[in-house]
């Protein structure tokens, strides 16, 4: 989990937090968990990004940018371990986390993306823009294929990669859609402005939390399945047990998604939750 003063990781079994780095030299803008747990990665507002153990805290590499950078996300393999940043001025770099090293890096053409996500097989880079929706390849960050949507905000892709879900209508709406070809399979109004989406493993259904709460689709007809916390939300995970997700509101608290009955709740730590949790029983807006 990340806030501007630390990034910490949580053990939910024991209820406590395990290690928390501060060594970033700014307000820390986003992180994430490396896929074997050993690792993190965070950026700050001091233009750097730090790559530190999670054994000890200890920074182990480090890169710095011109241009303030914004976003953050992990490739789902551990090796090798990549992340994706994009920052404020349209541009898009491919790292190498063991190393802090840039494997390549773009600017795009029609301004900073609103969000990024890696396709499941690690090969594609998914990214949403004010002009639609493009895939980049992760080898040369060359555009493999764009769906145009105008305004498209932060999106959510489902670990099988047949839905996408999109933020429309400046944070009022969210359109379900078939990535291939670009087909609407639901389009939903959310309560309140969204802040962050995340799709069960088996994309049937959609979690949207935004100012009003924690709210529960059915992907194929957009009708609401549950509402399952009432205040505003900063940032969601789903769980690697495809049975639970931990949300960061006025309190964190972990949901059953089959009920929405509250498992447990932890302190407030005034947070946004990463991207990556660790299996077992475990995507995002900034």
């Amino acid at each position: 989990m990340v806030n501007p003063l630390g990034a910490s990781v949580l053990a939910l079994a024991e209820h406590r937090i395990v290690r928390t780095f501060t060594g970033q030299l700014a307000p820390i803008v986003a992180g994430v968990l490396g896929v074997d747990g050993s690792w993190g990665a965070t950026i700050g507002e001091d233009r750097a990004l730090r790559i530190w153990h999670t054994a000890d805290g200890r920074e182990f590499a480090r890169l710095g940018f011109k241009v303030q950078p914004k976003r953050l996300v992990l490739s789902p393999h551990a090796s090798p371990a990549l992340l994706a940043v994009s920052d404020d001025a349209a541009g898009v770099w491919l790292i190498d986390a063991r190393e802090a090293r840039v494997k390549w890096a773009i600017n795009l053409d029609n301004g900073a993306p609103s969000s990024l996500s890696f396709t499941l097989d690690g090969r594609a880079l998914l990214l949403t823009t004010a002009r639609g929706v493009e895939k980049l390849d992760v080898s040369t960050g060359a555009r493999l294929s764009e769906l145009p949507l105008p305004d498209a905000g932060p999106a959510a892709l489902s670990e099988d990669g047949s839905v996408l879900a999109v933020v429309a209508a400046g944070g009022y709406a969210v359109a379900v859609l078939n990535p291939d070809d670009g087909s609407v399979l639901a389009s939903i109004a959310p309560r309140g402005t969204v802040t962050d989406l995340a799709l069960t493993r088996d994309a049937s259904q959609l979690l949207v939390g935004s100012s009003s709460g924690l709210f529960a689709y059915d992907t194929k007809s957009g009708a609401l399945l549950r509402m399952l916390d009432f205040n505003r939300v900063n940032g969601l995970a789903l769980l690697a047990d495809g049975e639970s997700v931990l949300v960061a509101a006025q309190e964190t608290s972990l949901y059953r998604l089959s009920d929405g009955g509250k498992v447990d709740s932890f302190a407030n730590f005034g947070i946004s939750l990463v991207t990556s949790c660790l299996a077992p029983g475990r995507a995002t807006r900034e």
